[in-house]
């Protein structure tokens, strides 16, 4: 709790010094001071508040929206759990609302988390304090904390994406390359056939061939058990070989496109060296965008594979919100959602920040006048 609160503190701070630093009453004619006024800087504020302020309508949009289901969905349920009547049963729908927020802000609350009917009225037995409260499971695993479903099962996407990212980020990358140096050879045209299959098959039906083609003409086992290493290695592998081959083709292309640049033209003209130019220049200018991507695609780590974990049966995210959908858990789906979104918006936001450090032809604000000066 103290260290929440020493945060609310220092952010409390911080605004008050911001604020205090664009009216010129401290930070004059400092560095810090020219930064702070500058209107990158106040991009940067604006994009965050912006972002903070989509979260806040998709939160509102996940509470209206599980709200006008059909009747006997929603309510099939809940009368099963009784851990929940502080977060959603309320007659009032306003009020539902307002202690929806107070359930999702992030500070310390009491939290009822076992209840009892006493003189036909429910009361609370017992408390516990949270940060956020996002109720109780009521069907996938009754009883249960969902904050706690979360923490488990985007661990175990996380775990699965992770790896299976950093393996496409150094086959791909390195793929793309090489076949940005050997243009119109044989392993250029073998990528770009397999990119065009691979946009254009179901992402289904490609899971499926894998899992017919190992459990075919290999002993490797398929389905997915946390404590045994070799059931990694099929989805690794499945996910892998089809986003390398995708990240190979785009920076194949951004490279091309960067070769047939005015700069690059130029630079030949000054007679600078083949290499110096590709590597210095081309590169780095291709990988740009790419390099901004890196946040979704680390959401999409956490958020899991529906499809892949559906095949090979991994305990992941993705496949825990579809089958709380099945189960009518309300309290789970809205929690995942919830979830997804903030990470989503946090990883748009993290790569603009990305793009305009990284590409000096990036404007985020009007203009860098903090390097002017």
């Amino acid at each position: 709790m103290i260290i929440y609160y020493l945060i609310v503190f220092i952010l409390i701070i911080t605004s008050v010094i911001i604020i205090l630093t664009n009216h010129h009453i401290i930070f004059k004619n400092s560095r810090i001071g020219f930064i702070i006024r500058s209107k990158t800087f106040k991009y940067i504020i604006k994009r965050l508040l912006f972002s903070l302020f989509t979260l806040f309508l998709v939160i509102t949009a996940v509470f209206f929206l599980i709200r006008i289901m059909p009747k006997e969905y929603f309510y099939t349920h809940l009368e099963l759990n009784d851990n929940n009547h502080n977060v959603l049963l309320d007659d009032n729908i306003f009020k539902q609302l307002l202690d929806f927020y107070y359930n999702i802000l992030p500070f310390p609350k009491k939290v009822c988390t076992s209840s009892h009917l006493e003189d036909g009225v429910m009361t609370c037995s017992t408390y516990e304090y949270k940060i956020i409260n996002l109720g109780y499971s009521i069907t996938y695993i009754k009883n249960v904390s969902v904050w706690s479903i979360i923490k488990e099962k985007c661990g175990t996407s996380f775990f699965i994406g992770s790896i299976s990212y950093i393996l496409q980020c150094l086959i791909g990358y390195s793929l793309g390359v090489f076949i940005a140096r050997k243009e119109n050879k044989f392993l250029d045209k073998a990528i770009n056939y397999s990119y065009l299959a691979l946009t254009s098959l179901p992402s289904v039906i490609y899971f499926y061939a894998i899992l017919l083609f190992f459990m075919s003409f290999s002993n490797l086992p398929v389905s997915f058990d946390i404590d045994n290493p070799l059931t990694y290695i099929v989805p690794l592998f499945s996910i892998t070989l089809s986003s390398s081959l995708v990240i190979a083709y785009w920076v194949k292309k951004y490279l091309l496109i960067e070769a047939d640049s005015d700069y690059v033209k130029f630079a030949m003209s000054k007679g600078l060296d083949e290499k110096t130019i590709f590597y210095k220049h081309i590169l780095r200018n291709a990988l740009t965008p790419l390099i901004r991507t890196i946040p979704t695609s680390l959401v999409l780590c956490f958020s899991g594979f529906y499809l892949l974990e559906a095949t090979f049966n991994i305990p992941g995210a993705g496949y825990t919100l579809v089958n709380a959908i099945n189960l009518q858990d309300v309290y789970l789906v809205q929690g995942l959602i919830i979830f997804f979104s903030f990470l989503s918006i946090l990883a748009y936001f993290i790569g603009d920040l990305i793009t305009f450090f990284l590409d000096k032809r990036v404007n985020l604000g009007k203009e860098r006048d903090y390097e002017r000066e």
